[in-house]
C-alpha cells in the first residue's frame, strides 16, 4: 500500500545564533530550517546581536525582541514579506538599508525604526528611530509615537502612501531635505510635533496636514502642495525673523489658528 506525503505544517521557528547571522542559514534556527510563509519567526533569545536579511523572504508573522540586550533585524536586500500582524519589544531595533518590507501584517514596534534606504509598502508603527538617506514610502503607512531625527535628503513617496506623526509623536529634522512624491497621491499628517531647525529648506510637496504643532525656529518650510491647516499650532518665528525660520506656503493652503493671528498682528 502507497504512503501519501505527509503535509507541510506550520511551526514557529526560533533564532538561536546569539553571535548574529544571515536570516537564510538554516543552521541559525532551531528547528534547523529557514521560516516559511506560514511559520512565524520568532528573534528573541537574549542577547545583542544583529540578523540580516538579504533575499527575498516570507514568513506568517515575526516577533523581535528578547529580555535582554538588543535584537536588531537589519533588512538590507530582497523582499521581507509580513503575511499577518507582527510585533517588536523594547529591546528591538529594526534597520532598513536596502531591500523592500512588504505584506499585509502590519509590524508595532514598541522600539525604533532606523531607515535610511529601501521600501516601505506594508505598515510600520515605530517608537522613534532615525530616518537618513534617501528611503521609499510606496504605497505603505508609516506612523511615529516617539522622537525621531530626520536627516534624510530626500523621501520619495507614492501610491497612496500615508506618513503620520501620532499626537505622541516628535519629529526633529536637522538636515535640508525634500518629501518627494513620485507618483500617485500621498499624504503627511501631523498631529504630534515637527521641529524644523535647518542651515537651509525643508519641502514637503505632499498634502500636509496639521492638528499638532509646527515649529520652524531654523531655516525655512516650504509646503509646495494643497494642505489643511486649519488645526493645532503653527509657530514660525514671526518675533524675530534674524533668530528663527520663516515659512513658504504656495498651492490650495488654508491657513487659521497661530500662524494667521501673528500675519495679522504683524500687517
Amino acid at each position: 500500500m502507497g504512503l501519501a506525503a505527509a503535509p507541510a505544517w506550520a511551526a514557529t521557528i526560533n533564532w538561536t545564533n546569539t553571535s548574529g547571522g544571515d536570516w537564510s542559514v538554516a543552521a541559525n534556527w532551531s528547528p534547523n530550517q529557514v521560516p516559511g510563509a506560514a511559520d512565524d519567526a520568532a528573534i528573541s533569545a537574549a542577547g545583542t546581536y544583529t540578523v540580516t536579511i538579504t533575499a527575498d523572504e516570507s514568513v506568517n508573522t515575526l516577533t523581535l525582541g528578547g529580555a535582554s540586550g538588543a535584537q536588531t533585524l537589519n533588512l538590507s536586500g530582497g523582499t521581507f514579506t509580513l503575511n499577518a500582524a507582527s510585533t517588536g519589544n523594547a529591546q528591538a531595533v529594526f534597520n532598513i538599508s536596502g531591500g523592500t518590507l512588504a505584506g499585509a501584517g502590519a509590524l508595532v514596534l514598541a522600539g525604533p525604526l532606523t531607515w535610511s534606504g529601501g521600501t516601505i509598502s506594508g505598515v510600520v508603527q515605530c517608537n522613534g528611530g532615525t530616518f537618513s538617506g534617501s528611503p521609499l514610502l510606496n504605497g505603505g503607512q508609516m506612523v511615529n509615537r516617539r522622537t525621531v531625527s530626520w536627516t534624510a535628503g530626500v523621501m520619495y513617496t507614492g501610491s497612496g502612501s500615508i506618513l503620520s506623526n501620532a499626537a505622541t509623536g516628535i519629529i526633529n529634522v536637522t538636515a535640508n531635505f525634500q518629501e518627494y512624491p513620485y507618483g500617485g497621491t500621498s499624504a503627511f499628517n501631523n498631529a504630534g510635533q515637527l521641529n524644523v531647525a535647518v542651515p537651509g529648506t525643508v519641502t514637503i510637496i505632499d498634502a500636509f496636514t496639521n492638528t499638532g504643532t509646527v515649529a520652524v525656529t531654523g531655516g525655512t518650510l516650504v509646503l509646495a502642495g494643497d494642505h489643511s491647516l486649519t488645526g493645532g499650532t503653527l509657530n514660525f518665528g514671526i518675533n524675530g525673523l534674524n533668530n528663527y525660520g520663516s515659512n513658504t506656503l504656495s498651492g490650495a493652503s488654508a491657513l487659521a489658528g497661530t500662524l494667521r493671528a501673528c500675519l495679522k498682528k504683524h500687517e
